[in-house]
């Protein structure tokens, strides 16, 4: 009985988790047109900085420096790569 109520639970928790995750990317695709998943690769490569940081430098400041080159990251992906024009005359359909 305790085993079929704590599975009942956990798939229940796990049925709610996809419905929040699912509902959040129908609202984003109805407000925007598009899906946007490159903020997770972002914040990935943000902690990865941060955590490779932290054992040389502490947490604080690795916090801060992970901060900044990961922004830089993005900034060169977003303007340098693809070309700031990109953004000022998008490409038609």
């Amino acid at each position: 009985m305790e085993f079929t109520l704590i599975t009942v639970l956990n798939g229940l928790s796990y049925g709610l988790l996809l419905f929040m995750l699912s509902s959040g990317l129908t609202l984003i695709l109805s407000m925007m047109g598009v899906l946007n998943f490159a903020h997770a690769s972002f914040y990935m490569i943000g902690a990865y900085f941060a955590y490779t940081i932290s054992s040389q430098l502490g947490f604080w400041p690795a916090l801060f420096i992970a901060y900044m080159d990961s922004s830089r990251f993005a900034s060169y992906l977003l303007f340098w790569r693809k070309g700031a024009t990109a953004f000022v005359y998008p490409a038609s359909h």
